[in-house]
């Protein structure tokens, strides 16, 4: 009886672990508005401002992906130019034990597009990107309503370092 009621114990033991781990997982959904600019303005626009929207999944309160789209465009000396930006990677990071913040840093691949209006010159790279990022929720729970923000990093067209910063909101369901 004894083993019976240690089994017991163990499987509900277990059963509430996998319950609070499947707490944090979910597809969020979200969108909002980024900032983007080029340490070199010789052969890009300098700065850039855009709308955003993004789709992920949460596998556990550590890991997760997303994919990005995001399009924008400049005014700068040498005419207008429009710029679009893909990103698909992973988010490592932690809810530093609260339940309503999640800290993150990113790693994935960027395909940044920009087409300038003077000239019609098109550019186009796929180029690694690495960020950081925070999810505030606006429930007391990894779920729900939440702000985003966060900064991309990436290099692109003759090593230029290119930022995105985002700010958002969305749904984690």
């Amino acid at each position: 009886m004894k083993i019976i009621n240690g089994f017991a114990l163990l499987a509900s033991g277990l059963f509430s672990m996998h319950t609070f781990a499947a707490d944090v997982r979910g597809v969020y959904a979200g969108g909002g508005f980024f900032g983007a600019n080029s340490s070199d303005c010789e052969y890009s626009g300098c700065s850039y401002s855009g709308q955003h929207v993004e789709v992920g999944y949460d596998i556990n309160k550590i890991a997760g992906f997303e994919v990005k789209y995001g399009s924008g465009e400049s005014s700068y000396n040498y005419g207008d130019a429009d710029l679009t930006i893909s990103y698909m990677g992973v988010n490592l990071g932690s809810n530093v034990g609260t339940t309503w913040l999640n800290i993150y840093g990113k790693v994935g691949l960027g395909k940044i597009s920009e087409e300038a209006s003077l000239f019609y010159d098109e550019y186009t790279e796929t180029t690694p990107t690495v960020g950081v990022g925070a999810r505030f929720f606006l429930t007391d729970e990894l779920k729900g309503l939440y702000v985003k923000i966060e900064s991309l990093g990436v290099s692109f067209q003759n090593d230029n370092t290119g930022a995105a910063h985002l700010v958002g909101v969305g749904c984690k369901f």
